[in-house]
C-alpha cells in the first residue's frame, strides 16, 4: 500500500515538473496570435454525412452546446443527435450502452455532475 502511494506521489511530482518545464518553454516562443479563420488546409467536410449520437448530463453548459450544434453541422456536414438526461439516468444508460457494446452513443460524459 505504501509503495502504491509513494509511486503515485512520484508520478504526480514528475508530471507537475514536466508541465512546468513545458510551460516555461512555451512562454519563450513568441508566435503570432491566431487569426480568426486561419485554420490551415483543414477539410471541414471530410466527415460529411456522419452522424454523432451524444448522451450528456442536462445542465447549463449542455444547453450552451446545444445552441451551437447547428453551426457545427453547417461547418462539418456532421449530424449531431444530443440526448440530455439527469445525471443518474444518464450514468445508468451510458453504463448499459458501453458495457453491452451496443454503441448507441458515440460521445458521452465521463464522471458525474453535482449540478442537478
Amino acid at each position: 500500500m505504501k509503495r502504491v502511494t509513494l509511486l503515485a506521489i512520484m508520478v504526480t511530482l514528475l508530471l507537475v515538473a514536466s508541465l512546468t518545464v513545458f510551460a516555461a518553454g512555451a512562454q519563450e516562443e513568441e508566435e503570432a496570435p491566431a487569426v480568426s479563420g486561419d485554420w490551415g488546409s483543414i477539410d471541414w467536410q471530410q466527415f460529411k454525412g456522419t452522424r454523432l449520437n451524444v448522451l450528456a448530463t442536462a445542465m447549463p453548459v449542455a444547453e450552451i452546446y446545444k445552441e451551437h450544434i447547428s453551426q457545427f453541422e453547417a461547418l462539418t456536414g456532421i449530424k449531431v443527435n444530443i440526448e440530455l438526461l439527469n445525471d443518474g439516468d444518464r450514468r445508468k444508460k451510458q453504463i448499459v450502452d458501453f458495457s453491452s457494446g451496443t454503441g448507441e452513443y458515440d460521445v458521452g460524459n465521463i464522471g458525474h455532475s453535482n449540478r442537478e
